[in-house]
């Protein structure tokens, strides 16, 4: 049995539909589908794809054993896995700010079936799912991209066919069929390695407690924090695309930490002038204390003009 696992963010679930809508009745492989939902919504994607396809889609369920034909779709704030021919939920740390993670699903798939792996990238922003992707190839699967051209948010398939030796780059209609093709040619030579790298990060998306003294082992300090927990962030050895990682598992892509760390700045400016505000009423509710906000005010004028010109 084949195990294809379809990755998508913003303007992909039109690209997933017609994907999952042409794939045939008796296909000898089982689906996943990761896309980036809020946490605090209820998904209603498996009916969605039970509209119009001939598969049965349903939430992925803890624990329960994969079976061919099906589509198993993640549930909101928990990561999908694969384990031992099980499906597997799980509340380790985001990746790229997301839980459930792209990169998540395409490691613990890769590492558990190998070649006999699939692997879809779609319309999305940002780079999600660029990491997992390499892993499937490393691991010999199958890597498929949207075309960009085809996909309404082209970051996340133009990211990964800049990083991933794609086997195939294809419109979202055209999919299906390469789909139904590589199914039924022969499979590669499956004897492979475990990637202990892969294993360890694929350890810390379950939520086991990893002895992270291993980070030195992959990775190397660097000078960011995190911007999710205000940890160190270590630099992973991986010469395919930059990123990171924390002491508590948080991962990021260097264009996803850029993005979390222009969120941080900008929380900390409202954070600042919320904090400024409240100040100023306290003092101007004390007539005596006038004189000593506007001198104080003049400090901060100066320290902020100061970082200003750090900043040009």
């Amino acid at each position: 049995m084949k195990i294809i696992v379809i990755g998508g963010s913003a303007g992909s679930l039109k690209s997933l539909k017609q994907i999952t809508s042409q794939l045939p009745r008796d296909i000898n492989a089982a689906v996943f589908v990761v896309i980036h939902f809020p946490a605090d919504k209820t998904s209603n994607l498996p009916s969605i794809i039970n509209h119009d396809g001939t598969l049965t889609a349903e939430h992925a369920e803890h624990n329960k054993k994969i079976e061919a034909g099906k589509i198993y779709v993640a549930v909101p704030n928990y990561h999908l896995l694969i384990e031992n021919g099980k499906i597997g939920l799980g509340k380790g740390p985001k990746e790229n700010r997301f839980r459930p993670s792209i990169d998540v699903l395409f490691r613990s798939a890769a590492l558990e079936y190998n070649s006999d792996v699939i692997g879809i990238v779609l319309s999305g922003l940002l780079d999600d799912g660029t990491v997992g992707l390499n892993a499937i190839k490393k691991m010999n699967g199958i890597a498929i991209v949207q075309d960009p051209a085809d996909a309404q948010f082209a970051s996340m398939p133009a990211s990964a066919l800049r990083h991933v030796d794609v086997d195939h780059c294809l419109p979202a209609s055209s999919i299906a069929p390469i789909i139904t093709s590589v199914i039924n040619q022969p499979i590669k030579d499956k004897a492979m390695e475990k990637d202990e790298s892969l294993q360890w990060e694929n350890d810390i998306s379950r939520g086991i407690n990893k002895n992270f003294a291993d980070m030195e082992k992959y990775g190397h300090a660097s000078r960011y924090i995190c911007p999710d927990c205000e940890g160190p962030l270590f630099r992973m050895k991986d010469d395919k695309i930059k990123r990171y990682r924390c002491f508590l598992g948080h991962a990021f892509t260097s264009d996803t930490l850029l993005d979390g760390v222009t969120q941080k700045i900008e929380q900390l400016l409202w954070t600042t002038y919320r904090t400024l505000d409240e100040k100023r009423e306290m003092i101007e509710s004390d007539p005596e204390k006038k004189d000593l906000f506007a001198k104080e005010n003049e400090k901060l004028i100066s320290q902020l003009k100061t970082m200003r010109k750090l900043l040009e």
